[in-house]
C-alpha cells in the first residue's frame, strides 16, 4: 500500500509552536523581545502567511501525485548547492557494529560478503519492506543508495548520477589506489567467500607492484584525494579530466560501483575505534559516493564514510540489519562462478593539474585539522533505579540542556533529528528539545531544588514534540516549505529574517541519535555553526554515550562545555534515584 503523503502542518499550529519554543530561549528579564516577536508572528499571521500556506498546499498536492513530498525537492537542492568540502559540511563518519575478527583476508572477505548481501538484495529487487518499531511501513526510496551512483560536482549546484542497472562490482582502496572487484554472479547473487578471498589476495599482490603505465599516474592524495576539496574546486578538475575518454570511462566505472571498501590503518591503539579519520582523511573514500566502507586493520573495526544528501542515518541502521543476514549466507550464490581478474582504475592528468590538486589538498588538510572530536561515556542510572520508565532520548537531551546552563549560564538553540520515513519521500524533521520546562528543570538541578513534578513536566514537553514530529506536525520544515513557496510565487516577508526566529534556529548544538549501538555504534560530523558543537548520543546499557565535535579556533569554550557535560551527568545521576 502507498505510504501517506507528508502532511503540511496547520499554519496556526506552527505559529503557536514557534512562539512557545522561542520563549524557552529568551531570559525572563527580556519580556520586551518576546513581546516584539509575538508582534512579528501576529503580523505574519495576518499578512502573507495564509497566501504562502495556500501556495504550499497546492505545491504539496502536485508533488504527492508524482510520488514525491513537498519537502524533498527543496531538501536535495539545499544539499546540492553546497560548494565547500563535504566532509567539513554535511558528510558523516559512522562506526559500525559489524562482527570484528582478527585481520585476515578471510575475515575481511566474510564482512565484505555481509555488506554485499544487503546491496545486492536491493539491486535484485529482493530487499524486504522495512518497518519501524510499531510495524509501520517506512519509505524505501533512500535505499536506492545501495545500488551505487554518485553525487556529481557541478559549478553551481551538484546533480546525482545514477548507476547502470545490475551492478556487480565494488571498489577496493589500498594505499590510495582503487581496484575493481566483482562480488556477484550474473544473476546478482553474492559470490562465495573463497572467491572474494581470492580476489582480495590478488588485489594485495597488485597493490604491491608499481602502477602499470596504462592505468594512469599517481596524483596527490591518491585516486580519491581531490574529491575531498568541495564542488567549487572539484567541478573544474573533473571538467578537465573528463575531456580524456580514458578518464570518462574510469568515472563511469566509479559511478556504477555498488560501494567501496578501504583497507585502513588508523592508529597505534587497537582498543580505540577511530573517529575523525573515517570522515576527514583524503583518499579513504570518493567523498561524493553514498557509502564508502573502511576496515581498520589495527583496530579490527568497520566504519563508513557517508555522503548525506541521498539518505539519513535511520536507513543505514536498517541496511546494517540486512547485512547480518550475510552471516547466514542468505541469498548466497550456489554457482562456482570464477570472477574476472581485479582491475585498477586511475586518472590520466597533466603535471599542472596534479600540482593544482596538491596545493588545494594542502589547504583542505589545514582546514580539516581545525575539527576536533572526543568520545564521552557518562555512567547512567540503571533502569531499575528509576521511578518509572523514561525516554533515554529525553534524558540525553536534558543532560545537554543542563550542560549548556553550567558552561554558559544560558541555553541556546538545539537541533534534534527525528526520522520521517513513515511518509512518502519523508526525510527528517527538526525537534527543538530546549523547552521552558527543560530549562526550568535544568536551573533547579543546578540549584539543588529539582522535583519530580519538574522532571515530569520536562519529559512530557519532549514527548509532545516527538509525537508532533512523528505525525508530520513539526514547525521547522514547515517554515522551510513556506519560505520556498514564497520564492515560487514571488512573495517574501521579513518574518523569515526576524532575529528571534534566527536565534531559535541557530543550532549551537546539532544533535542526533540512532538508538542503541547494536548496529551503528556512534558517528561524527562537523558542527553547523562556527561556535557550536556536533553531538551524536548513544544510549548504552550502563552509560550515556556522547561524541562531541567542534571547530578548534571558533567553538565557544569547548573545554568548559565538555566538563559541564560530565557534571550534568552527575547531577542527573544524583537526582533520579531520589525519586524512588
Amino acid at each position: 500500500m502507498p505510504l501517506p503523503p507528508l502532511p503540511v502542518p496547520k499554519l496556526e499550529h506552527t505559529l503557536q509552536a514557534i512562539e512557545t519554543a522561542s520563549a524557552a530561549l529568551l531570559t525572563v528579564d527580556d519580556p520586551a523581545r518576546q513581546q516584539a516577536f509575538s508582534g512579528a508572528i501576529d503580523d505574519f499571521r495576518h499578512g502573507i502567511a495564509p497566501k504562502l500556506q495556500a501556495a504550499l498546499l497546492n505545491f504539496a498536492e502536485h508533488e504527492n501525485t508524482h510520488g514525491r513530498s513537498w519537502l524533498i525537492t527543496d531538501w536535495l537542492r539545499s544539499y546540492y548547492a553546497s560548494r565547500t568540502p563535504l566532509p567539513l559540511t554535511s558528510s558523516v563518519g559512522f562506526s559500525l557494529n559489524l562482527i570484528n575478527h582478527v585481520p585476515t583476508v578471510g575475515s575481511m572477505a566474510q564482512s565484505i560478503g555481509m555488506i554485499a548481501t544487503a546491496h545486492l538484495e536491493w539491486v535484485r529487487g529482493d530487499f524486504p519492506q522495512v518497518t519501524d518499531a510499531r510495524g509501520t511501513d517506512l519509505d524505501m526510496n533512500q535505499f536506492a543508495a545501495l545500488a551505487g551512483g554518485l553525487r556529481h560536482p557541478q559549478p553551481d549546484a551538484d546533480t546525482f548520477r545514477p548507476p547502470a542497472p545490475g551492478g556487480r562490482e565494488i571498489g577496493v582502496f589500498v594505499d590510495g589506489r582503487l581496484f575493481v572487484l566483482t562480488v556477484a554472479d550474473d544473476a546478482g547473487r553474492p559470490l562465495r567467500q573463497r572467491a572474494l578471498e581470492r580476489g582480495l589476495t590478488r588485489i594485495a599482490a597488485l597493490a604491491a607492484q608499481p602502477r602499470p603505465h596504462a592505468v594512469g599516474q599517481e596524483i596527490p592524495g591518491g585516486f580519491a584525494g581531490f574529491s575531498y576539496l568541495g564542488s567549487a574546486a572539484v567541478a573544474p578538475i573533473l571538467d578537465e579530466l573528463l575531456t580524456d575518454g580514458r578518464n570518462e570511462a574510469t568515472y563511469s566505472r566509479l559511478t556504477n560501483l555498488l560501494f567501496t571498501v578501504t583497507v585502513a590503518d588508523h592508529g597505534d591503539d587497537p582498543e580505540e575505534r577511530p573517529l575523525l579519520p573515517t570522515l576527514l582523511e583524503p583518499g579513504l573514500a570518493w567523498a561524493y559516493r553514498p557509502l564508502s566502507y573502511q576496515y581498520d586493520l589495527r583496530g579490527q573495526s568497520w566504519s563508513v564514510h557517508v555522503e548525506h544528501s541521498q539518505f539519513d542515518g535511520g536507513m543505514l541502521v536498517d541496511a546494517v540489519g540486512r547485512m547480518f543476514a550475510g552471516v547466514l549466507g542468505l541469498g548466497a550464490s550456489t554457482s562456482e562462478t570464477i570472477p574476472p581478474e581485479p582491475q585498477e582504475l586511475g586518472w590520466h592528468l597533466s603535471p599542472a593539474l596534479a600540482e593544482r590538486i596538491a596545493g588545494a589538498l594542502a589547504g583542505y588538510r589545514e582546514e580539516a585539522s581545525r575539527l576536533k572530536a572526543v568520545r564521552l561515556r557518562l555512567p547512567r542510572v540503571p533502569d531499575d533505579h528509576l521511578p518509572y520508565p523514561m525516554s533515554l532520548d529525553a534524558l540525553h537531551q536534558l543532560t545537554l540542556t543542563v550542560a549548556q546552563l553550567l558552561a554558559y549560564g544560558r541555553v541556546r538553540g538545539v537541533y534534534e533529528s527525528v526520522d520521517m520515513r513513515g511518509f512518502q519521500r519523508g526525510r527528517t524533521e527538526c525537534l527543538r528539545p530546549v523547552t521552558s520546562q527543560a530549562v526550568a528543570l535544568a536551573e533547579a538541578l543546578v540549584e539543588g531544588t529539582a522535583t519530580r513534578e519538574g522532571l515530569d513536566a520536562a519529559l512530557a514537553a519532549h514527548r509532545v514534540q516527538v509525537k508532533a514530529c512523528k505525525q508530520g506536525n513539526g514547525f521547522d520544515r514547515h517554515l522551510l516549505g513556506l519560505a520556498q513557496a514564497g520564492k515560487r510565487v514571488g512573495l517574501s516577508d521579513p518574518f523569515f529574517n526576524d532575529p528571534t526566529l534566527e536565534l531559535l534556529r541557530h543550532d549551537v548544538l546539532s544533535t542526533t541519535s540512532l538508538g542503541t549501538p547494536d548496529r551503528v555504534i556512534d558517528y561524527v560530523f562537523a558542527p553547523t555553526v562556527p561556535e557550536g558543537f556536533g553531538v551524536c548520543y548513544t544510549p548504552y546499557a550502563d552509560a550515556m554515550g556522547f561524541v562531541v565535535s567542534w571547530w578548534e579556533d571558533t567553538a565557544e569554550k569547548p573545554e568548559a562545555f565538555l566538563a559541564a557535560l560530565e557534571q550534568a551527568g552527575r547531577l542527573l545521576r544524583e537526582f533520579l534515584p531520589t525519586l524512588n
